[in-house]
């Protein structure tokens, strides 16, 4: 039998001190919830850290590594990928190396609308279809 690889410790981003500035925003789901859905704990801390940033209109490298850990817990979020797209382009950072990002992602979520479009969107702006 083949040893168990460690997962890596993923540290909540209440307790990573790069993250300290931000009050999380949680959820607005009303008074009233008919049908409540009960997220993971990790990913309702990282939606609601996404929320505050995109209050604050935070574009940072920061945010690409905090989108990055979303769209790997959920794939189908399309306003996730959105903001990581304005992201990419506000802060110059290598579309080159996000295309070999997205070709892990896409390879695991085949049928993805979000992620293949987040990945055309990509190869518009190098203009390169052929990557």
């Amino acid at each position: 039998m083949a040893p168990k690889e460690d997962k890596p410790v993923k540290i909540p981003y209440s307790q990573r001190p790069e993250w300290a500035d931000i009050e999380p925003v949680p959820q607005a789901d009303g008074e009233y919830v008919l049908v409540p859905i009960m997220y993971p704990a990790d990913y309702k801390e990282a939606m609601d850290y996404f929320r505050a940033i995109v209050k604050a209109q935070e574009y940072s490298p920061r945010v690409l590594e905090l989108t990055e850990s979303i769209v790997r817990m959920n794939p189908a979020h399309y306003s996730v990928w959105q903001y990581r797209y304005q992201t990419l382009l506000r802060t110059n950072s290598s579309l080159e190396d996000e295309l070999k990002l997205m070709d892990k992602i896409a390879s695991q979520n085949l049928k993805n609308y979000q992620v293949w479009h987040h990945r055309r969107l990509l190869q518009l702006q190098i203009r390169d279809p052929f990557k």
